[in-house]
């Protein structure tokens, strides 16, 4: 009872590991319940390349624990158990579409690229709807369920939402900093307000499509506002006022739906446990340095990699412990899609990484199932030709295959 009430009023003075622990204890039961019956789920077809649309088709069986099957291009069944790899892929493939340019007009970002969603008449214009927000919210709240980071940083001011938190002028520099700074001059500005700048209590926007281009339209920030001008009195709510059309009311109904979506998943008692910041982490894990220790003992190994002091895995080791931080994360994103460590460490990493043997070429590259955290790795000889063709792979993502 102590621990639920602080947990519900004062949660931020028990250390952010043990919320998240608590938050991975109740959905690790949740998860093995769903579990129990796999061989009665229904399956959910996914083709390739078209994970958003056949995602957004089986919405409904996506909300529980689904049997993902893959479709290939040629429209055959892929060859494959889903015991979560499958899943964590699918999502892989998920944020790739969504949050990375392939599927365009739901998510814009800031000068910081961070992601917000994109203003209602664009949304409409490029044809969808508030139901894909619901969908995308479920499905980050999935992945926050299971434990898969995504490779998606969200806008803090979007975080908020979350959480039922509204925004305030303080945080228009998150989204807008040259808006912030426009209307900071407005608020300070010390001559004659209405004369000098002429404005009033209206906003133009684009209609639609891209940012910037298309058609526009006067949005009023209070009823009658295309006749009140600002003035020295008033221009405190002028203010206030713009900055909460920008951060709140421009993407309230948005965020409303992704949030919807969310909760289905995670109740929003639980989110509001963590600040945005940790919301953040949860989603993508933390931007810490990569912990070699942590890895290294939490590293699975198949075939003759299994063999205590393998030298092509005491080579691994030894190779990559000369990376750079930049280099150590690309090894990461390169198996297991994300560039970023578990949030509780890497034992939270689901399935565990892996090392499997490939090829006994010296020319061959790394390759990586990043379904299953698997980086296939040949018998390379010496560390020079190891080290020369990991980081080929890893920089140029040369290697990179789903199987």
């Amino acid at each position: 009872m102590l621990r639920r009430g602080i947990l519900r009023h004062i949660p931020f003075i028990l250390p952010f590991t043990l919320r998240a622990n608590l938050l991975r204890s109740g959905t690790h039961a949740s998860r093995e319940e769903e579990g129990v019956y796999l061989h009665t789920l229904a399956p959910v077809t996914i083709r390739r390349g078209h994970a958003f649309e056949d995602g957004f088709t089986f919405r409904q069986a996506l909300s529980k624990k689904a049997k993902i099957e893959f479709i290939d291009q040629w429209g055959r069944p892929e060859e494959g158990i889903d015991g979560g790899g499958l899943f964590k892929e699918f999502m892989t493939q998920l944020v790739e579409e969504i949050f990375h340019a392939q599927v365009p007009g739901l998510f814009s970002a800031t000068e910081q690229h961070l992601l917000y969603p994109s203003r209602l008449p664009r949304i409409l214009a490029e044809g969808y709807g508030l139901d894909h927000y619901r969908f995308i919210g479920q499905m980050v709240g999935r992945a926050i369920w299971y434990g898969i980071l995504l490779d998606a940083d969200f806008a803090g001011f979007f975080l908020n939402k979350w959480i039922g938190r509204s925004n305030y002028f303080d945080d228009l520099p998150s989204l807008d900093p040259s808006v912030y700074q426009g209307l900071l001059y407005v608020k300070n500005y010390e001559g004659d307000t209405e004369e000098d700048l002429g404005l009033n209590f209206t906003l133009t926007e684009g209609e639609g499509g891209e940012e910037g281009s298309g058609e526009t339209r006067m949005v009023e920030l209070s009823p009658g506002g295309a006749s009140i001008p600002v003035t020295r009195a008033n221009r405190l709510q002028y203010v206030y006022l713009m900055a909460n059309y920008r951060l709140n009311r421009q993407i309230d109904a948005q965020s409303r739906a992704f949030s919807e979506g969310l909760n289905q998943q995670i109740p929003r008692r639980w989110l509001g446990i963590f600040s945005t910041q940790e919301l953040q982490h949860l989603v993508s894990g933390t931007s810490r340095y990569i912990d070699l220790d942590d890895l290294r003992t939490n590293t699975v190994y198949s075939r003759e990699y299994t063999q205590t002091n393998h030298p092509v895995i005491a080579r691994f080791w030894r190779v990559i412990s000369t990376f750079p931080e930049e280099d150590l994360r690309l090894l990461l994103r390169f198996v297991t899609s994300c560039e970023r460590a578990p949030l509780l460490g890497f034992s939270e990493l689901e399935p565990r990484f892996c090392i499997h043997p490939s090829s006994s070429s010296q020319d061959r590259l790394p390759t990586a199932s990043t379904c299953v955290n698997m980086l296939k790795l040949p018998s390379y000889s010496t560390d020079e030709v190891m080290k020369s063709k990991l980081l080929f792979a890893i920089r140029s993502e040369s290697g990179f295959h789903f199987s």
